[in-house]
């Protein structure tokens, strides 16, 4: 596909596209989730007239996953610098003290792309007096993560986006004092009693840490830009703030900070990736 100039109302549909594909899988996604966590026998699965006896076979499916992987802390071995200058001992001493201090984002992602299709990883700036400590690392479901699901791989990715809630003094930081009309936090499983954000239960009315905007960050790799667009300003008709990405390679080409992660993919589809709990479901059933 050829280039193309994005618009707010083009990427309002985009982000429409991706809640209605998630919303089809809802229903799944929460039975894995009830499944690992061991609340299998819960909701409309329970049968008042039978005797239930919840096992722990879905969690220990998925943490024996876990416990061989993480045996050790993660790692990696350097054997050249980047176009074979700098230091590799430096080097390979910097990446893997960076994976030990994020050694539980990786585990939880690896566990949310074992229960559910995929998981991401998502690096992100922080404020820290050591310099090394200025990156930090979140663990991120599959359905805040807009892919595009026609690429074969990764690396052909058009587009990917990050669909999140910002609380309203952050946005405000973030983004200037815009006249924002702050919602509620739709948290993905909402329409399953038990999961209920107990925070905007308990705030009470006119707590503002408690009330947030709807934030798209999408990253356009076909024309090198970044977006910022809410719904909650201006209608939704004009974007929050827009430019070059600047996340780059060391040639200097665009790239994303989320970092995806399969351990099962369709042959077809390769970006949409594949539950493991599914393949299990039928015998914890």
């Amino acid at each position: 596909m050829g280039k193309f100039d994005l618009t707010p109302q083009i990427l309002s549909a985009i982000v429409s596209g991706h809640k209605d594909y998630w919303d089809h899988q809802k229903n799944d996604m929460y039975k894995y989730k009830r499944a690992y966590e061991c609340k299998f026998w819960s909701g409309d699965m329970l049968d008042p007239s039978q005797i239930t006896i919840q096992t722990s076979d879905a969690y220990g499916f998925v943490e024996s996953y876990i416990s061989s992987l993480f045996t050790k802390n993660p790692g990696v071995v350097v054997k050249n610098g980047l176009k074979g200058a700098g230091d590799v001992k430096k080097a390979m001493a910097l990446a893997n003290d960076f994976l030990v201090k994020q050694r539980s984002p990786i585990e939880d992602a690896s566990r949310l792309a074992l229960i559910y299709p995929n998981s991401f990883m998502k690096l992100y700036p922080k404020d820290a007096d050591n310099v090394y400590d200025r990156v930090d690392m979140i663990a991120v479901a599959p359905w805040q993560i807009i892919v595009d699901r026609n690429a074969p791989r990764w690396e052909d990715s058009r587009f990917v986006g990050h669909h999140y809630y910002m609380s309203l003094p952050a946005a405000i930081q973030r983004f200037g004092n815009k006249e924002f009309k702050s919602v509620q936090w739709e948290q993905y499983f909402d329409r399953f009693m038990e999961e209920k954000n107990e925070e905007m239960q308990t705030a009470g009315d006119g707590a503002s840490m408690f009330t947030y905007v709807e934030i798209t960050e999408f990253y356009d790799l076909q024309n090198d830009m970044l977006y910022f667009y809410t719904p909650n300003w201006k209608q939704g008709n004009k974007f929050l703030e827009r430019g070059p990405i600047p996340f780059r390679s060391v040639d200097n080409a665009p790239i994303v900070p989320i970092v995806p992660l399969y351990f099962n993919r369709l042959p077809e589809k390769p970006m949409v990736g594949y539950s493991a709990m599914r393949r299990i479901y039928d015998q914890v059933f």
